[in-house]
């Protein structure tokens, strides 16, 4: 009863259940607001509050994380994720004894660091290069001394970057089957929950060859809820799931099935070794979370005299049907029910899918942009951003796009029809026709989708 009303009052039907979230309001002025320039000026606003977000998520290590390690004594360190040459360089700072170590980062994301040496593969498919690097990674996993403490460095994009397919796997094979279930919509737990049966280290299998050191892991959460086994589909926890686990997922989506794949995936009993039950408790805690963001991004904006609405960092399903329910949302609100007083900005987090049937380009939040920009039909008080915290809105060069109300005039000047471009999921090329697109090259985080949407 409880969550029904909370849909009902929110206009929320399509959060799923256990994701219902009471939206956060916040209706404090600061006592002294800045110029009303920014206030004024929708895109400047918007793209203040993504900075302040992907800000919040930059990694910084401190006494309160090492409360159970001795930061004199010599660390071997290990990484994969978009962050983690970044939290590579701030873990280096932070240290004061011996490192040593190799992470794995995407292309154009390193950083420079002291001590521990910084590969780069390709994301989101990866290449042999992930192959080769991820080769090096286990190796010297493997050669951890009895005076070393183990350090995982985790993030968004590490499910790519560290590769290593399970035997009689092509990464050919691994990348396409992947490749498929993401276009048919399938979701990240999902989609983890196959690559886990695919590879020899996700699902607790570099954990196992860390044995018998302890791990701690350090994670910047790309995941709605935050589970450990799906940040890059959990390298050092164990999972409990069987490969016939991963067969019924990629049946329920019709990805095609080689004999290889049944082979490996149709048995109860896991391909190899799960986290071995001998080895120590292994350490796992966060540095950066999307609620993290999403509070920061709120309290810019209260800076700004502005009142907020956050709907929580859970937000899921297909990005065009969200997209249009939030425009009908912010509709209702600016035209008069809002719970805060105007100008007010709309915040939310999550991951939504796209269900690939054309042949365009573009991720979900250019998708989602898009089809909010569709519903809210040039509403002349809505402006709103949708982007990807990590810079990449799937595999394009933009983070995602921003729209305003004299957007709606540009496109229909030009002939530019959004619904063509959503049924082509070619919203990339529609935001790139109007100008629209957020491009802010890396961030060294990621801390999922970040949206705003500002009622003037």
């Amino acid at each position: 009863m409880i969550v029904e009303k909370l849909r009902q009052w929110l206009g929320m039907p399509w959060l799923k259940s256990g994701n219902e979230r009471r939206p956060t309001t916040t209706t404090s002025c600061a006592e002294e607001c800045p110029p009303m320039s920014l206030r004024e000026d929708p895109v400047a606003f918007l793209r203040m509050l993504y900075d302040t977000a992907v800000d919040a998520a930059r990694p910084t290590f401190g006494p309160q994380h090492f409360f159970d390690l001795d930061p004199s004594r010599p660390a071997l360190v290990l990484g994969a994720g978009k962050a983690a040459a970044a939290m590579a360089q701030a873990f280096e700072d932070a240290w004061s004894g011996p490192v040593r170590g190799l992470v794995i980062t995407r292309r154009g994301y390193g950083k420079p660091t002291r001590h521990i040496t910084v590969l780069e593969g390709d994301h989101p498919n990866p290449s042999e290069d992930n192959i080769r690097a991820t080769a090096q990674l286990t190796e010297l996993a493997k050669t951890c001394r009895a005076d070393e403490q183990v350090i995982f460095l985790v993030s968004g994009g590490g499910s790519a970057l560290l590769c290593q397919p399970v035997d009689g796997l092509t990464l050919a094979e691994k990348r396409d089957t992947i490749k498929a279930l993401m276009h048919a919509g399938a979701d990240i737990r999902e989609i983890n929950a196959v690559r886990r049966q695919l590879s020899k280290v996700k699902g607790g299998g570099l954990a196992d060859m860390c044995h018998p050191h302890k791990v701690f892991t350090f994670a910047i959460s790309d995941v709605v809820g935050d589970p450990p086994l799906d940040i890059a589909s959990g390298p050092t926890v164990p999972d409990s799931a069987t490969p016939r686990d991963a067969l019924r997922i990629l049946k329920r989506y019709n990805v095609p099935l080689s004999d290889v794949l049944l082979d490996i995936l149709d048995r109860d009993a896991q391909p190899r070794q799960g986290a071995t039950t001998s080895s120590p408790p292994h350490s796992y805690r966060f540095i950066g979370t999307p609620m993290t963001s999403l509070r920061a991004a709120a309290k810019a904006a209260e800076q700004h005299g502005i009142g907020t609405i956050i709907f929580g960092d859970d937000i899921i399903g297909e990005a065009r049907d969200v997209g249009a329910r939030h425009a009908q949302l912010a509709i209702k609100y600016a035209n008069g029910t809002c719970p805060v007083k105007l100008p007010c900005v709309l915040l939310s987090g999550g991951e939504t899918t796209v269900t690939k049937t054309g042949g365009g380009k573009g991720g979900p939040n250019t998708e989602y942009l898009a089809s909010l920009f569709l519903h809210l039909e040039g509403h002349p008080a809505i402006s709103a951003l949708a982007a990807d915290t990590d810079g990449i809105d799937g595999s394009e060069d933009n983070a995602g796009a921003v729209i305003t109300p004299g957007t709606w005039h540009k496109a229909t000047a030009a002939g530019l029809e959004a619904a063509t471009y959503l049924g082509n999921n070619d919203c990339y090329s529609f935001f790139q026709a109007l100008d629209s697109l957020l491009v802010t090259g890396p961030t060294f985080t990621n801390v999922n989708d970040f949206r705003a949407i500002y009622l003037e």
